[in-house]
């Protein structure tokens, strides 16, 4: 069995076909011209032994790649098959293609490619494959089904090979499915985006500005092109914003935090205006990949907010001032009362200022709750109506 096995090997069968056809054209040309027959002989046969090893060393590389292909083939992430262009047949699968669509392997090598396939999309592959055209290295997109039923869209990238000899296609599969959906999802909020009236900035994982709505080239004067790449502290940021606010936001940006605050920005022509701003990371595997920030301009609000604040001070200030000089007159009435009930001798007289001090006396108390109630109320609750 050995002997045979190593017949059967391309080095041995080079090796031995020069050997001999070599000592046959020795043996021809010695009767004719008799050259030196064993000096011949023995280069031959040094020639014959190299072309041996060579040969090997060759096979060898050969075989050493096969088997490195193979295994790319064989451990590539992504779904990879292999099929016969004639039956449509899968030859070959790999572990995520096994992995991916819930088939076994031996179910996918009694397979076609049809099966994975909805039933309206058939026709279209057939007519794919009839398309001399697309016979070559290609890009598509196609819907596939799962062994549970489940259907998946694909971007497949197919290329013709040679493979036991036969015509076949060596296709990569990527599930994009989910990408798909998600960009669905980025498609409506970028809608949303667009048209709210929130000013609305997109950056990347450095904070730099990638992109920015309508509503903040009207609010702030500038145009994306005027700020894409840029840090929006580098031209927002003025005299008037705090800068304690400033590096807080800068710092829940770098872990990763969301942050909700107010700060004071400026537009393109100088102007200062207040804004709510509400700052978030998109984190995925731990990294930032992006850092979306809504701003609401809440200039007007700030406006009212002072303008009722200092009311209340007004409103305090008077409060306070009515109240100390009612309560000087009430007290001056008291004394008064004292002075009418200790010289007085008449009952009805001194009936008469006992009510006046009852009354006095609720007065007062009126007076204390209103100057308490006073120094409770805030600015805020003046101004949302608590």
């Amino acid at each position: 069995m050995k002997k045979l096995q190593l017949f059967r090997r391309v080095e041995f069968r080079s090796a031995l076909l020069f050997l001999v056809l070599s000592l046959g054209w020795i043996l021809v040309t010695n009767l004719v011209f008799q050259p030196d027959l064993s000096s011949d002989t023995i280069l031959i046969c040094v020639v014959a032994i190299l072309i041996y090893f060579g040969v090997k060393a060759s096979r060898m590389k050969l075989v050493r790649m096969a088997k490195e292909y193979k295994s790319l083939f064989e451990t590539h992430p992504s779904p990879m098959w292999i099929f016969d262009i004639a039956t449509l047949q899968f030859v070959a699968v790999n572990e995520a293609t096994i992995k991916h669509y819930g088939y076994s392997k031996k179910e996918f090598l009694s397979m076609t490619i049809l099966d994975i396939r909805p039933h309206e999309d058939i026709k279209k592959v057939a007519e794919a494959m009839n398309d001399a055209s697309q016979r070559f290295e290609r890009e598509s997109v196609w819907r596939h089904l799962t062994r549970d039923g489940h259907e998946i869209t694909v971007k497949v990238i197919s290329n013709d090979v040679t493979f036991n000899d036969r015509s076949a296609r060596l296709i990569e599969a990527n599930d994009i499915t989910e990408m798909l959906a998600q960009e669905q999802v980025i498609r409506q909020m970028s809608l949303v985006a667009e048209n709210t009236t929130n000013a609305v900035i997109l950056s990347n994982s450095e904070g730099r500005i990638e992109w920015v709505n309508r509503a903040f080239e009207q609010i702030t004067g500038y145009a994306l092109k005027e700020v894409e790449g840029k840090f929006p502290r580098s031209f927002l940021h003025g005299a008037k914003t705090d800068r304690k606010t400033e590096e807080q936001i800068i710092e829940q940006a770098r872990q990763q935090k969301n942050f909700v605050g107010d700060i004071i920005n400026y537009k393109k022509d100088g102007s200062p205006y207040w804004v709510h701003l509400n700052l978030s990371p998109i984190v995925r595997n731990g990294k930032t990949e992006k850092i979306v920030v809504i701003h609401t301009d809440i200039t007007e609000l700030k406006q009212q907010a002072e303008k009722i604040s200092n009311q209340y001070k007004q409103l305090r200030d008077v409060t306070f001032m009515t109240t100390h000089n009612a309560r000087s007159q009430l007290t001056n009435i008291l004394g008064l009362c004292d002075i009418i009930d200790y010289q007085g001798t008449d009952p009805e007289l001194k009936k008469l200022i006992g009510f006046v001090k009852e009354s006095a006396a609720k007065l007062d108390a009126v007076i204390h709750g209103i100057v308490s109630q006073a120094s409770a109320i805030e600015p805020a609750q003046l101004q949302t109506g608590d």
